[in-house]
């Protein structure tokens, strides 16, 4: 795992990044100063967390279903942690209504073959103002109440992402 104290996106660094990550490598800070969401929306956090994970060689077929392996796996390593959140689509993190987190894929695709970065961002700490989800809807932001938790929900989340992935291409036959 690769921690910046600061860092403008973990999915910019990664995606700048990914010729010498390594398939499963983690990116993750508590600051992010120009992070983003689906269609460009804004995701900052200061002080929450934002994690990006990094996967090779996922054969393009399977990109559709990406997405929903990483929704659930992060569902999964939340509710080790007693936090039960909901899926929003097509890509929110609720409770009782309220986003807590996101989460967005970006392939770059060479032939067949896509090298992934899976970044989510999660409130650990605080609820920020403006939250708006894909529909354009405001949601009320809610938080998660897991400060100083962050590298293990991290960690957990990652691991999750990339076994799950890691079983798809096994699939692919």
């Amino acid at each position: 795992m690769i921690y910046f104290e600061t860092l403008p996106s973990t999915n910019a660094y990664c995606k700048e990044n990914i010729k010498v990550l390594a398939h499963g490598e983690v990116v993750w800070t508590k600051n992010q100063t120009s992070g983003y969401g689906q269609h460009g929306r804004t995701w900052l956090c200061d002080g929450n967390l934002a994690v990006s994970v990094v996967l090779k060689s996922v054969p393009v077929p399977k990109l559709s279903s990406l997405r929903d392996i990483c929704l659930e796996a992060i569902k999964q390593a939340l509710a080790s942690y007693g936090r039960a959140v909901d899926i929003t689509p097509p890509n929110d993190f609720t409770v009782n209504g309220k986003k807590v987190g996101g989460c967005l894929c970006e392939s770059i695709i060479t032939g067949s073959i896509a090298d992934v970065v899976v970044g989510f961002g999660l409130n650990t700490t605080y609820a920020p103002e403006n939250t708006a989800n894909e529909g354009g809807k405001n949601l009320t932001a809610g938080v998660l109440d897991l400060q100083g938790f962050e590298e293990k929900v991290a960690e957990s989340c990652s691991s999750l992402i990339a076994g799950g992935v890691d079983l798809l291409i096994v699939q692919e036959g």
